[in-house]
């Protein structure tokens, strides 16, 4: 008999996944590149950017309502094309964006880390996928209890920077398009990046409550959210920092805080990037290792990543390999290579 997961996790719990891995460490970089390109204008790259993920996420929501299953891509394209062989190259694809994303954003993690105790990058980021995987064997209401808490800080960051850039709202032209509206269009498809991650929601479906409402409710509903705090932050960013000098900064929002409010500002928001990159790295352990779990349940993979742990009721097996794999990936050690 086919074992199951348990369902545990209500809207609430679903929304929260899609904030935390759209709310990744994405943010704290792009915007800078992105006001480079486009200019003071850059918030309009961001409205834009979400009107492409607004349709692709129409797509997830109506796709999760008809089949809410883990191993959600795979499942669709296979359904689609009638086609396992179709399916299954998708399938493993989408779970080696999940091990290369987390192991990415596992070494930003470990440079932020570094500031604060002088470690290694690659040890940080092996201590916490190593943490992350535990958090994820415990439970799926373990790992939305944690990723709630890390969610809230990291929005609690960003509506540091809105609150810090409001006081400048309307003392630059908003619409100063330095490359025209070709800028706008060219920064919007970096900052579309900032908006990945709602997608990861339908790989939890299985764990979900109600998940033909509630994984397409949440999927919109997260766009909705993230859309109205990013375009406020890139108000804010541009207000308090002239574009051209964001767009020179790999630490932008770092930039924006410690002008308003000095040098101890940096100390602040390095913090706030500690747990934007440790809530995106556990979204994508939790969302890859459920692609193992569905693609076995499928009969696409091996019958052992289906062993559920009978206590924490959660695919040990799969949370294994996908840490292990993800582990691996970081011992290149540079987050450019690895991307």
């Amino acid at each position: 008999m086919t074992p199951h997961l348990k369902r545990e996790l209500t809207l609430f719990d679903l929304v929260f996944y899609g904030v935390g891995i759209i709310f990744g460490a994405g943010i704290y970089v792009l915007i800078g590149h992105a006001a480079g390109i486009a200019g003071s204008g850059v918030w309009l790259s961001f409205v834009v950017a979400a009107f492409v993920a607004i349709f692709t996420g129409l797509s997830y929501a109506e796709l999760s309502s008809m089949y809410p299953r883990d191993a959600a891509e795979y499942i669709f394209v296979k359904r689609a094309f009638n086609d396992t062989t179709t399916g299954f190259i998708i399938g493993w694809l989408t779970f080696f964006a999940a091990v290369i994303g987390s192991a990415v954003v596992a070494l930003g993690f470990g440079n932020y880390f570094q500031k604060f105790t002088g470690l290694n990058p690659i040890i940080g980021a092996i201590m916490l996928l190593l943490v992350l995987a535990f958090v994820n064997y415990r439970g799926i209401r373990a790992s939305s209890r944690m990723n709630i808490i890390l969610t809230s800080i990291t929005v609690l960051g960003l509506l540091t920077i809105i609150a810090i850039g409001a006081p400048y709202i309307g003392s630059i032209d908003y619409f100063e398009f330095p490359n025209g509206f070709d800028g706008v269009i060219g920064a919007a498809t970096l900052v579309f990046f900032a908006y990945l991650g709602f997608d990861e929601i339908v790989n939890v479906a299985e764990e979900a409550k109600n998940a033909r409402k509630n994984v397409p409710k949440a999927i919109m509903i997260s766009i909705a959210i993230t859309t109205t705090i990013y375009i406020l932050v890139a108000l804010a960013a541009v207000s308090v920092v002239p574009w051209q000098e964001l767009g020179q900064s790999g630490t932008p929002l770092a930039l924006v805080a410690s002008t308003a409010l000095g040098s101890s500002a940096d100390f602040v928001m390095s913090l706030f990037g500690l747990f934007a990159t440790a809530s995106t790295t556990l979204i994508f352990l939790v969302a890859g290792s459920r692609m193992l779990y569905g693609m076995a349940e499928d009969h696409a993979l091996s019958k052992v990543l289906l062993k559920i742990d009978k206590k924490t009721n959660t695919p040990y097996v799969a949370i294994l390999v996908i840490t292990a794999i993800s582990i691996f990936f970081v011992f290149f050690g540079n987050i450019k290579d690895i991307a």
